[in-house]
């Protein structure tokens, strides 16, 4: 099953047994379809043209220092979650074990990386301060703190100080500090809880945006056998880190909002074919690991159905684009192309159609369209340290 977590608006994935192989996608957008094809013309009037990884033929041969931090980022905070759930009756956090480990795998010169990355996480919520404090890691402040002045961040050392100080002695390591905001505190604690919510917010205040993350990159960046060690630690690690970087980085960047059927096949149509075809395919993805694949129908992901059933049917996932053809039938012929009509259709389908309909999510397997839309990454050479596949 591959499990999703949502943390500071970043997707970290975890994927286990890898499997799965197909053709190769080839690169000409007829192959997913004609109507994407047509609609090449009119994508450049209607959005900004794509950015680099967007386009066809692009390649992602190495990165730059602040894309290779946001992907170690993710390898660390995905190694956390399995740690920590891995044993289910244990709830510590292993954020230290974690940050252990991965010191054992750097030089000297970058054993500060780990724990400013780790505050690097809480820098992309906005408000770093309240994110650790709401945390489990607090425990790490002292860490942290030693990180940070060996680096020479004062103002941002100041901020965590402030925020430590701040914890009543009241309060547990491990306790939450989300029971406390949310409860109102005994008489007895009434001013202490005072005092650290205005400490955290001073503290929330002084802290400068971004300084851990700006200071990890740096780190790389003066030492490029640095950034082959940690390309290399990625590829030996959790591969699947890599893909999700990638997810991001095509929702990101190579998708927007569309008002029509017209308009969504022309935004694809400006894409590389190979990134159509995995956000297509991540699309089914999410909706089926939601439950809510009829829903798919209705949506504004309806739209590009009959393109999807295209690349299922030249990966050579023909039970799953068998599937999606059968759902769009229960629609009527021609497949509506108007989200309304087809949410009218489905209001009017018996109990049977809409059992049938919702029996098809059964036909499709996480894991088979996870490791398919690897494999087109990979032959795509879209993934960091990938070697392309020749596309035929």
């Amino acid at each position: 099953m591959v499990l999703r977590i949502a943390a500071t608006g970043l997707a970290i994935g975890l994927m286990t047994g890898l499997c799965g192989a197909g053709p190769a996608l080839a690169e000409p957008a007829e192959t997913i379809g004609a109507d994407l094809a047509k609609a090449v013309l009119e994508a450049a009037s209607l959005a900004p043209g794509p950015t680099a990884i967007c386009q066809r033929n692009a390649r992602v041969e190495a990165l730059p220092a602040a894309a290779l931090i946001d992907l170690y980022a993710r390898h660390i905070a995905t190694r956390t979650y399995i740690l920590n759930t891995e044993n289910g009756s244990d709830l510590s956090n292993k954020a230290d074990v974690v940050i252990a480990e991965q010191r054992a795998l750097l030089p000297e010169t970058a054993q500060d990386l780990p724990p400013l990355m780790l505050l690097a996480k809480y820098e992309a919520s906005g408000n770093p301060v309240m994110a650790l404090v709401l945390s489990s890691e607090t425990a790490l402040l002292p860490e942290m703190s030693k990180a940070l002045e060996r680096q020479g961040l004062t103002k941002t050392l100041r901020a965590l100080r402030l925020m430590q100080a701040s914890i009543p002695e009241w309060i547990k390591p491990e306790a939450s500090w989300v029971g406390v905001y949310a409860d109102a505190p005994s008489p007895d604690k009434e001013a202490d809880l005072a005092t650290a919510k205005a400490a955290i917010e001073a503290a929330a205040r002084l802290y400068p945006p971004g300084s851990a993350r700006a200071a990890a990159i740096a780190i790389i960046e003066k030492d490029p056998a640095l950034m082959a060690r940690i390309m290399a630690i990625l590829t030996m690690g959790d591969k699947d880190t890599a893909m999700y970087w990638l997810l991001d980085q095509l929702w990101t960047n190579c998708t927007r909002e569309t008002s029509s059927a017209e308009e969504t096949e022309s935004a694809f149509a400006a894409l590389g074919t190979p990134q159509t075809a995995i956000l297509l395919l991540d699309t089914i993805l999410l909706e089926i690991s939601e439950g809510t694949l009829e829903y798919y129908f209705i949506g504004p992901p309806g739209d590009m159905i009959p393109a999807t059933a295209r690349v299922l049917e030249i990966r050579g996932l023909t039970a799953e684009a068998e599937a999606l053809r059968t759902g769009m039938a229960l629609f009527g012929t021609p497949f509506p192309r108007m989200d309304w009509a087809r949410a009218e259709a489905m209001n009017a389908m018996t109990n049977d159609q809409l059992a049938q309909l919702a029996a098809l999510s059964d036909v499709f397997d996480e894991e088979v369209l996870w490791a398919e839309m690897t494999l087109i990454a990979r032959e795509a050479g879209l993934l960091p340290g990938s070697s392309p596949t020749p596309q035929p």
